[in-house]
């Protein structure tokens, strides 16, 4: 295969910058070395505001966009604002409740999931200067009714016109958790509600983290979406050092650290990121 045929425009995509000092320097440090490209910040997050600022010294062409976050740590909105997306003590559901309460039908109510990432968009605008360039979801709650509806209405307003579609052409579902197997049976949908409004979606790489994220999975689906036709593709990734678990003040987004961030599987994504091997992968795909 040659050189032009394989060339794509790569997004290489670190999740959950502002979520620790410990992430954020490590997305900085891959980002530093030109091995990602964009970072999406949860606003939330307790190191967001010294992420943004480091950022802009670090590595000034990182483009950073929004995380969009509706299921971990404290939301931005006063709780009583969005009594459908949080618990009695005032802090979002959490990942599998929260997908639990949006599956049912008319539980999540519109008006508030409008509030919150409104509240969000405008704090990422308070932070950086400028609306976000890109955004998608935390956990992925932007493929789900009634939030892919609210997040087309904010993304024409704040003028934004490509979104993150999490299906992975090629990766059987049955080599997903069940949470990721039940975004990608809403991502098609949420493909065609986006499409609606001329909002387009580059192919997707990344479904699998932590140590399943290897070079050779990568390779094949970054084959697949290019003998598919496609010419952008995005790469999510959640590299990082890994968060302390003795001060939950220092990580999170009001709750302290996750088990995913307390994960080697963190520093693996980084260290896959910094490898010679993973500089070699990426230039077979450069765009010429």
């Amino acid at each position: 295969v040659s050189q032009t045929q394989l060339s794509m425009d790569v997004w290489v995509v670190a999740d959950d910058l502002g979520y620790s000092e410990e992430r954020d320097e490590g997305i900085l440090s891959a980002a530093e070395k030109g091995r990602i490209t964009h970072a999406v910040l949860l606003v939330n997050g307790v190191s967001a505001v010294s992420a943004v600022q480091r950022a802009k010294t670090v590595s000034p062409n990182l483009v950073i966009g929004l995380h969009m976050n509706l299921t971990e740590g404290r939301p931005l909105s006063q709780p009583h604002l969005i009594p459908s997306l949080v618990t009695a003590d005032g802090f979002f559901l959490g990942k599998h409740p929260f997908l639990q309460t949006v599956l049912e039908q008319g539980r999540i109510q519109p008006v508030e999931v409008e509030i919150e990432l409104r509240a969000q968009f405008e704090k990422f605008l308070s932070l950086a200067g400028h609306p976000p360039p890109m955004a998608n979801g935390h956990n992925h709650i932007h493929v789900f009714e009634p939030i892919t509806t609210i997040v087309v209405g904010l993304f024409k307003e704040f003028g934004l016109a490509s979104v993150r579609i999490p299906r992975e052409r090629g990766t059987p579902l049955s080599s997903l958790n069940s949470y990721l197997q039940t975004v990608c049976a809403h991502a098609e949908k949420a493909q065609i509600t986006f499409l609606q409004s001329n909002i387009l979606s580059p192919a997707f790489a990344g479904l699998h983290s932590g140590r399943a994220l290897t070079l050779e999975h990568l390779q094949r689906v970054f084959i697949t979406a290019r003998e598919a036709g496609h010419h952008h593709i995005e790469l999510m990734t959640h590299p990082g050092h890994v968060c302390r678990a003795d001060d939950p003040q220092r990580s999170g987004c009001g709750q302290g650290p996750d088990e995913f961030s307390l994960s080697s599987d963190r520093e693996y994504e980084l260290q896959l990121l910094l490898s010679p091997e993973f500089a070699h992968f990426l230039q077979q795909y450069k765009s010429q």
